[in-house]
């Protein structure tokens, strides 16, 4: 089942499905299970947070036009506007903590000249 998570995550990452859809299939999935010698760790403390850095930056001179960085935690409060309930929140959280690497999106656009990250670390 672990592939079947992985596998929406990347469609997320890829655009291809939004995280409130993502949120279903994971949801209908159910939890998945963890393994008796996986330890449960605790929850990062505010110290840990990690944080979602979102970067545009021009193309042609490499100057970033936008950095933006919020606390993971706020991610919550935007998916709480998105209508999103509790599990799909912590779903979508799970999700973007758990996808390989820490780059969510990175999309070029040539004809503006603008490159958009949006990573996790």
């Amino acid at each position: 089942m672990h592939e079947e998570r992985l596998r929406i995550l990347q469609l997320v990452r890829d655009v291809r499905l939004s995280p409130a859809e993502a949120a279903e299939l994971l949801a209908a999935l159910g939890p998945e299970p963890r393994s008796p010698s996986q330890p449960e760790t605790p929850p990062p403390s505010s110290r840990e947070s990690r944080r979602l850095h979102l970067r545009v930056t021009d193309t042609a001179g490499g100057r970033t036009r936008v950095h933006l960085t919020l606390p993971l935690d706020w991610l919550d409060l935007g998916l709480r506007w998105g209508g999103l309930n509790d599990t799909q929140r912590a779903q979508v959280r799970t999700a973007l903590l758990t996808i390989p690497g820490d780059k969510l999106l990175d999309v070029e656009d040539a004809e503006s000249g603008e490159r958009v990250e949006i990573l996790v670390e």
